[in-house]
């Protein structure tokens, strides 16, 4: 891992956090375990913004085949959407086992984000996944 860091979504954040999935697949797939996610950040700085505006990643794990490729998928079975703005203190934050318990008892006031979204079942995810977001937090600018 680099101590570089990276603006969230940027064509670099994005190379990074392949390279992590990558990794924590190899370590932690599962035979009969599968899920696609397709994330989208909206409202992005215009030097790492697509022809909409956005920053997108998209997933694939089916056991420990790995596929992964910067840009929107339209067959995932699983789509989170959010303000990139608004994204951004989330993206740097490690959860720990401690801060998801005080979360929990004491969930700090978020603002209204009005492109947030989500389709399909967050269940789908692994729970290594929180291991990739912790990796990221470390390395987003």
């Amino acid at each position: 891992m680099t101590d570089q860091k990276h603006v969230l979504g940027s064509p670099e954040w994005i190379a990074c956090a392949g390279r992590i999935l990558k990794d924590l697949v190899a370590e932690f797939g599962e035979a009969g375990q599968s899920f696609s996610v397709c994330e989208i950040l909206v409202d992005v700085p215009k030097e790492i913004a697509d022809a909409d505006g956005c920053a997108c990643r998209s997933i694939t794990v089916d056991g420990k085949d790995f596929r992964f490729h910067p840009g929107r998928a339209d067959d995932t079975e699983l789509v989170l959407q959010a303000t990139w703005e608004l994204a951004l203190p989330g993206a740097r934050t490690v959860y720990t086992p401690e801060y998801l318990a005080e979360q929990e008892r004491n969930p700090t006031p978020r603002p209204e984000d009005p492109n947030l979204a989500l389709q399909g079942d967050l269940s789908k995810l692994p729970a290594w996944m929180l291991e990739s977001h912790n990796r990221m937090a470390v390395v987003t600018a």
